[in-house]
């Protein structure tokens, strides 16, 4: 299945196979989508939409709303994932990307860019963060993460599992840290912030209360 141009998809629509859609695309309602799925121009999704397989999205993405998307799933560009979204399996996300709202990822996860994370997310598995990462307020992160580059986190922020930060790093505000723990280069640490377990602090690590 080929569509291209000013494409709306609404309703109920099961769509099967190798699936190319390409331009303006909205996608809204009971969508079903699934197999080899590419998705590239401006895109929003929203509603009860699910999309299963081998899905690549591209361009400036808005996903929003009772949207599960499952599988291989890579997206690229202006990303904005918000309201109720579960995405599941291998993710990888590029570009300045926004996640925030009642988010759940869960897999092997790859955010790089530009990357805000933002309330009531959770995000499990296998987590690579880098780039310009922003986290902060109700946000989970579990299993074995990494955070590189220039990194904020603040704000009822819960860090569990196999821990590594590294490279203009600054923690605040009630930042509970559990497991096994390197942070490193340029570290800064301050205000309610709960280091617990294995803890390794490296090169030009301050802490302050």
């Amino acid at each position: 299945v080929t569509i291209t141009g000013n494409v709306t998809i609404t309703g109920n629509v099961t769509i099967t196979g190798n699936v190319t859609i390409t331009g303006n695309v909205t996608i809204t309602g009971n969508v079903t989508i699934t197999g080899n799925v590419t998705i590239t121009g401006n895109v929003t999704i929203t509603g009860n939409v699910t999309i299963t397989g081998n899905v690549t999205i591209t361009g400036n993405v808005t996903i929003t709303g009772n949207v599960t998307i499952t599988g291989n799933v890579t997206l690229t560009g202006n990303v904005t994932i918000t309201d109720n979204v579960t995405l599941t399996g291998n993710v990888t996300i590029t570009g300045n990307v926004t996640i925030t709202d009642n988010v759940t990822i869960t897999g092997n996860v790859t955010l790089t860019g530009n990357v805000t994370i933002t309330d009531n997310v959770t995000i499990t598995g296998n987590v690579t963060l880098t780039g310009n990462v922003t986290i902060t307020g109700n946000v989970t992160l579990t299993g074995n993460v990494t955070i590189t580059g220039n990194v904020t986190i603040t704000g009822n922020v819960a860090i569990t599992g196999n821990e590594a930060l590294t490279d203009n790093v600054t923690i605040t505000d009630n930042v509970a840290i559990t497991g096994n723990e390197a942070l490193t280069d340029n570290v800064t640490i301050t205000d309610n912030v709960a280091l617990t377990d294995n803890i390794v602090l490296t090169d030009n690590v301050t802490l302050i209360r």
